[in-house]
């Protein structure tokens, strides 16, 4: 089960990270298991974890290839937040499109004025179960029955494909 300790919600740089995706549109905010990750196009610019801090390992891929920037703690993360975006946004192209769309349907079903009219409320990407590691759930969220009566609502899992000529198996679907 996804959760963070009561420590770790209280953590101040938490809190500060949770200030600024509030603020950030184009940021998705994801709970793991007492870590978090924050996205930007789909990409994880972001993993920080409870009693280790910034996973620095995400940092070294390929985004980071051939840039001097050094983030060592959220205070300097906040501080080239728009550093980040751009080393994102100019290689885009070396990442999946899949998951910019994932990042981008979530946020338009939760927090866009669109999202007053969707049936669907997402509130996960990438989810995996630890009982079922080979179960990766592109988003999860729920599907309300009634807009009038949100508690009732149906689970809802989405398998994202993107692009032309996509394919995949019965059992991938099912």
């Amino acid at each position: 089960m996804r959760k963070l300790n009561d420590n770790f919600i209280k953590h101040n740089d938490l809190v500060k990270i949770a200030a600024i995706v509030k603020n950030d549109d184009t940021l998705l905010f994801c709970i793991r298991e007492n870590y978090i990750n924050v996205y930007y196009r789909g990409v994880s610019i972001l993993k920080f974890e409870d009693d280790k801090g910034i996973d620095k390992s995400d940092y070294n891929k390929v985004y980071l290839s051939g840039s001097s920037l050094n983030i060592s703690n959220i205070d300097e993360w906040i501080d080239n937040i728009a550093i980040l975006k751009n080393l994102i946004d100019t290689k885009i192209s070396n990442f999946p499109k899949e998951k910019e769309f994932q990042q981008l349907i979530v946020r338009t079903n939760t927090s866009s004025k669109l999202a007053l009219e969707s049936d669907y409320y997402f509130v996960d990407v990438e989810s995996i179960d630890p009982d079922m590691k080979e179960s990766r759930f592109d988003i999860v969220g729920f599907k309300w029955t009634n807009r009038k009566n949100t508690s009732k609502c149906q689970l809802s899992i989405v398998e994202m494909k993107y692009g032309k000529n996509v394919e995949y198996s019965r059992n991938e679907i099912w």
